[in-house]
């Protein structure tokens, strides 16, 4: 078992057995602007990524200001993001609140464009919180064009097969191909079908669920796989363990259109983040700095 994840599993075993009827009745919001953010506090940055993909010279962990530069180079229009707000309140009444950038995107159409199915060609960074300095964890890329214009799937197949070589797992159909590059605690998966099970645990209730037929980087309902800021207490799914990153490489026949996709989405920054931002938000909620209110009454 891989230590971040003993650690994790750790931390989730104390607090549930500790303070199960706290627990149960945390809320998670999604509201508008917070009213006062909450304080982030940054950890040390993250190790150089160990696996060789990119998407247009973006990885995940690259500080954001090497991210909106690349963006600067790659498109003269302006960036677009969105910001989000995240509130938790514990039983007792004490709430952590802040809002962070979810993403920053080049080549955005728009909501009506896409539903016209308009050409397109679009990149998006998914960012961290200041827990880890806004750095993405997630980049994706989107193209959308007329046929004539795309190379036909085998042309894409060994263009990406010459740069990082057979990918872990091909699939391909009469309308469509995926390819799968994973790299996992001991590097590149090179058949992610074929990998030996990895056993751990899961909370479940009062008791301890034990997996042992989850295989790494391969999406299973008790492993949750998406990267992205959120809270929930305790987490039952642990995030893609063993699975340091994917690389996807998506091709899409539509009549006259075709539709190209890459996503690589780094899992171990995802835990990173995840466990310290959990704790920060827990340790908010546990020992509040509450000063009186002055209202009139």
């Amino acid at each position: 078992m891989v230590p971040l994840l003993t650690k994790t599993l750790a931390l989730m075993k104390d607090f549930f057995v500790n303070q199960i009827a706290r627990i149960a009745v945390f809320a998670l919001f999604s509201v508008g602007p917070a009213l006062a953010d909450g304080q982030l506090t940054p950890v040390d940055a993250p190790a150089t990524r160990p696996y060789p993909y990119k998407i247009q010279d973006l990885h995940p962990g690259m500080p954001l200001d090497d991210v909106t530069a690349r963006f600067a180079e790659l498109s003269d229009d302006t960036s677009t993001s969105e910001t989000k707000s995240l509130r938790v309140q514990s039983p007792e009444g004490a709430a952590f609140e802040f809002s962070f950038q979810d993403f920053l995107r080049i080549g955005d159409i728009g909501m009506q464009a896409r539903m016209a199915n308009m050409p397109q060609d679009s990149t998006t960074a998914y960012l961290a919180t200041e827990v880890l300095g806004k750095r993405p964890m997630v980049i994706e890329r989107g193209i959308q064009k007329p046929a004539a214009e795309m190379p036909e799937l085998l042309e894409l197949k060994a263009q990406i097969e010459g740069l990082y070589g057979p990918a872990s797992l091909t699939e391909i159909n009469s309308m469509s191909m995926t390819l799968t590059y994973a790299w996992g605690e001991d590097g590149f998966i090179p058949d992610l079908m074929g990998q030996a099970p990895m056993p751990f645990d899961i909370p479940d209730g009062s008791m301890t669920k034990i997996i042992d037929n989850y295989q790494p980087c391969l999406f299973h309902t008790y492993a949750d796989s998406r990267v992205q800021v959120d809270f929930a207490w305790p987490r039952r799914k642990p995030l893609m363990p063993g699975c340091i990153a994917t690389y996807k490489v998506t091709y899409d026949v539509e009549q006259d259109r075709r539709r190209i996709g890459f996503i690589l989405t780094d899992y171990e920054l995802g835990r990173l983040h995840r466990e310290e931002l959990d704790r920060q938000i827990l340790n908010a909620t546990e020992n509040p700095e509450v000063k009186p209110s002055n209202l009139d009454l």
